[in-house]
C-alpha cells in the first residue's frame, strides 16, 4: 500500500462509509496504444466524474494502472448500489482528444463496509470484492464484501478446488471426454464437444464443472482455456478424421494471452478448419465490440464460432447479427422444458426461426429423450446433441480399442 492511499485511509471514513476499490479491465490495452499519457487522462476522468457523483469532497486515489480506491459517505447497500451504477455508466464512457473520439472502458469495483473495522482490513476486503467481481455476469460488476462465516467458507473452498484443478494440470491429471453433436435430420455426426476431465487419486475421471467454476471465481480460468485449447489442438493434429468443438470461458473474451495462444497455435487451416470454438453469451458482457472482435479473428484463422447457451442472458438478435456467429447453441434449460412448456416451445422456435433467417445454424444440447428430439425436429433445429443420441465419452470413439 503506497503512502497517499495510507493517508487516504487514515485521514478519511468513518464507520458509516463504504471502501471501494474501481479497477479499469483494458486500462492496461490502453497505455500500450495509446503510451503512458493516458494514465493521467485515465486519473482526471475517473476522479472528476467520482467527485461530481458522490460529492467534491470525495477522496480517490489511483493506487496502479487503472486501479482506484475511494470512499462512498454510506455503507447502505440498496442506497450505494444505486449511486454506483450510475457512477460506472458515466465512467465507462470516456470522451478525449487523444483518443480521437469516445472509448468504452471495461470496470468492476469492489466494496466493502468499513463499519467496525480498521481501515487497512477495508481495503483489503474490497480487493476480494474485485476479484469475485470479474466472475459476475450482471450489467455492472459491483461486488459487496460478505463478512460471513459462510462467504468465508466458500471462498476458501474454491480456492482449494482450483488449487486441485492446477495440481491436476501439473500433474498431466487432465484429459478430454468427447460428446457427438449430430445433424438433426440424418443422425449422421457432425463433429464431437470436447469436455475436460479431472483424473483424481484413484484414477477415476471426473467432470470439471465446478472446477471451472471456482477458477472463474478466482480468476484463474484463463490458465485453464490456454490447457484445454492445446489438448484440443494436439487432438485435432493426430486425428485428421475429425471435427472438434470446445468450450472458452466468457472470461477470456478479451484476454490477450488466450487469443495470442489461439492466434499462434491455429495458423494451420487443416487444423482450424476443423475447430468450432463456442463462447458463452455472457462473453458480452465484456462488450459487444470485444466479443465481436474476438469471433471476427477466429474465424478469419478458418475457425468455426458457436454463440453458447443461447437464451440464458441478455444478447438481442440485433447484436447476434453484428457477432457473425456460425451457429447458436440454444440454452439447455428451454431444450429440457419444450415437450411441455409452450413458452419455451415458442422461444426455442423464434430462435431457431431467427438463426436461419441469417444462415445461422441452430444446436440444441441437453436432448435426454426421443420426445425432446422429435419436437426439435418438428420445430426445423439444424443439430442436436445430448444423451438420448450419446453420453460424453472417455475415450476417443473414432479409434478402435481406445
Amino acid at each position: 500500500m503506497d503512502k497517499r492511499t495510507e493517508e487516504l485511509l487514515a485521514n478519511f471514513g468513518t464507520s458509516k462509509s463504504s471502501l471501494c476499490v474501481l479497477e479499469i479491465l483494458n486500462a492496461a490495452t490502453l497505455s500500450d496504444v495509446y503510451g503512458k499519457d493516458v494514465q493521467q487522462i485515465l486519473q482526471s476522468h475517473v476522479s472528476d466524474i467520482i467527485k461530481n457523483h458522490l460529492g467534491a469532497r470525495t477522496p480517490v486515489s489511483m493506487i496502479a494502472v487503472g486501479r482506484f480506491v475511494f470512499m462512498a459517505d454510506t455503507n447502505d447497500k440498496k442506497e450505494l448500489t444505486s449511486k454506483l451504477k450510475t457512477l460506472l455508466d458515466a465512467v465507462s464512457l470516456v470522451d478525449n482528444a487523444a483518443f480521437e473520439g469516445q472509448l468504452v472502458l471495461s470496470l468492476q469495483l469492489g466494496v466493502a463496509s468499513m463499519e467496525g473495522i480498521a481501515p487497512q482490513t477495508a481495503y483489503i476486503r474490497a480487493h476480494v470484492g474485485v476479484s469475485h467481481a470479474r466472475a459476475r455476469h450482471q450489467e455492472y460488476k459491483i461486488c459487496f464484501y460478505e463478512d460471513s462465516q459462510e462467504a468465508k467458507a466458500e471462498t476458501l473452498s474454491n480456492m482449494r478446488i482450483a488449487a486441485y484443478l492446477m495440481q491436476a494440470m501439473r500433474e498431466g491429471r487432465t484429459v478430454l471426454a468427447f460428446q457427438p453433436v449430430v445433424d438433426a435430420r440424418t443422425g449422421v455426426l457432425d463433429k464431437y464437444e470436447a469436455l475436460l476431465r479431472v483424473i483424481d487419486e484413484e484414477g477415476n475421471l471426473i467432470s470439471a464443472g465446478p472446477f471451472i467454476a471456482a477458477t472463474e471465481l478466482l480468476g484463474y480460468i484463463h490458465i485453464v482455456d490456454n490447457m484445454v485449447l492445446e489438448l484440443v489442438i494436439e487432438e485435432l493434429r493426430k486425428s485428421p478424421q475429425i471435427r472438434l468443438g470446445m468450450n472458452i470461458s466468457n472470461m477470456s473474451v478479451d484476454n490477450k494471452t488466450w487469443i495470442n495462444k489461439a492466434k499462434a497455435m491455429l495458423q494451420d487451416e487443416q487444423i482450424s478448419q476443423r475447430l468450432t470454438i463456442e463462447i458463452t453469451e455472457t462473453g458480452t458482457y465484456h462488450g459487444l465490440d470485444k466479443m465481436a472482435y474476438l469471433v471476427d479473428m477466429l474465424k478469419s484463422l478458418g475457425c468455426s464460432v458457436a454463440i453458447d447457451d443461447f437464451g440464458a442472458g441478455y444478447t438481442s438478435f440485433k447484436q447476434l447479427k453484428v457477432l457473425h456467429a456460425d451457429y447458436i447453441k440454444i440454452d439447455g434449460a428451454f431444450i429440457r422444458n419444450v415437450v411441455d412448456d409452450e413458452d419455451s416451445k415458442l422461444f426455442v422456435s423464434t430462435m431457431i426461426t431467427f438463426a436461419k433467417s441469417f444462415g445461422i445454424k441452430s444446436v440444441a444440447e441437453f436432448v435426454e429423450n426421443g420426445e425432446i428430439a422429435k419436437v426439435l425436429l418438428e420445430l426445423g433445429v439444424d443439430y442436436m446433441q445430448g444423451n438420448y443420441f450419446s453420453p460424453a465419452l472417455n475415450y476417443r470413439p473414432w479409434i478402435e480399442n481406445d
